[in-house]
């Protein structure tokens, strides 16, 4: 189940005990590190600490599990890092005396991606249960956990751009917290810059291929933006015999078997 805005992500297999711990003992070893490079905005990093700072991003145990599967063909793992170094941002919340500061609320736009540096928040569908975190049935993140994955997800376009909104309620626990944010506007820039990587790695892939010859580079990076990545199982059909075809298709890893049935008539 997913929600929030900035954005809650709720799934079971994500929130299990063990991966939880490892992802806030990660966060506790590096806490002053993630202060120290993220502190500067992204404008003002050097390319020196874009480096650094994506090199913290790669083992992050949130960029495994939330970047990987939106990676395009043509950006490596430490290019996609690194476009998020240069877009990340830390911000902090101040407790002021006992109000907690309401970071989303159930049904509003998911706007952004967070992950806890410092602090802890507390998520509920119900919030009337938020002011007694200790006896509510509200689940509190600690440091390293994240919230907001519904933000890196494209909007429907079939829904008039709608955003995915939130299902729950987060709020600060009251202490001074820290969160490394990305704005749902910068990762949709980012998946652009991605897609252009990836236009132009299709149309050098279709520059070698003899039944396009005849194409200039500027009708083939036209097509390039035709392609989208496809990937099949071992075994996995692909095209039936006889069938209506329906794509073209350009092998760039593995490779294929093709057999014809032909009916000899008698």
């Amino acid at each position: 189940k997913s929600g929030s805005a900035p954005g809650i992500f709720v799934a079971s297999e994500f929130f299990a005990k063990e991966p939880q711990r490892r992802a806030s003992e990660a966060m506790r070893r590096d806490h002053n590190q993630y202060i120290s490079l993220f502190k500067k905005s992204p404008e003002d990093r050097s390319e020196e600490e874009v480096r650094q700072v994506g090199d913290i991003i790669v083992d992050a145990p949130w960029f495994a599990q939330n970047f990987a599967h939106l990676r395009c063909d043509g950006t490596t793992v430490v290019e996609q890092a690194r476009d998020l170094a240069r877009s990340i941002i830390l911000v902090t919340y101040e407790p002021l005396g006992s109000e907690l500061p309401l970071l989303c609320c159930k049904g509003e736009p998911v706007e952004s991606f967070n992950v806890i540096v410092n602090g802890s928040v507390a998520m509920t569908d119900d919030p009337l249960v938020m002011d007694d975190v200790a006896r509510s049935r509200a689940q509190v993140l600690h440091g390293g956990q994240w919230f907001g994955s519904e933000a890196l997800v494209p909007p429907d376009p079939h829904a008039t751009g709608v955003v995915n909104a939130s299902s729950s309620n987060v709020r600060s626990t009251g202490v001074r917290l820290s969160l490394l944010r990305l704005l749902r506007g910068d990762h949709m820039r980012l998946l652009e810059v991605q897609k252009t990587r990836q236009h132009q790695l299709y149309a050098d892939l279709l520059s070698s291929l003899p039944m396009l010859k005849h194409y200039s580079c500027r009708g083939r990076t036209e097509l390039a933006t035709a392609f989208s990545h496809a990937s099949f199982d071992d075994s996995e059909v692909i095209v039936d015999n006889a069938a209506v075809s329906k794509s073209f298709y350009v092998l760039m890893q593995g490779s294929v078997k093709v057999r014809k049935k032909i009916t000899v008539a008698s």
